[in-house]
């Protein structure tokens, strides 16, 4: 038995997301390993930084765990400066700028 085909149109964010999630499945660039317990994640630090306040500050920031990798979570205690920081990032509404 055949099954219907049905046409769908691809728009360039779809093209974008489509080929992003291939990528992401290969983990070919992947470049930057997070561990949660016993679950290792290898992602993508553009990925992240671009989807994420907290990620955003740390990979841009002046946070020194941004040069630690593989980032084991729970991460050790943020200086003040770093908790304002990330408070700071996490709490704005409004898309990152470039």
């Amino acid at each position: 038995m055949e099954m219907a085909r049905t046409k769908q149109t691809v728009t360039p964010d779809m093209a974008i997301h489509d080929g992003l999630a291939i990528i992401h499945e290969s983990g070919k660039l992947s470049d930057f390993t997070i561990i949660v317990g016993d679950t290792q994640f290898n992602v993508s630090r553009i990925i992240l930084a671009a989807q994420s306040g907290y990620f955003h500050t740390m990979f841009l920031g002046k946070w020194k765990v941004r040069t630690i990798h593989p980032l084991t979570y729970p991460p050790p205690n943020p200086t003040a400066k770093e908790e304002t920081e990330l408070k700071n990032r996490s709490n704005r509404k409004q898309p990152l700028q470039t």
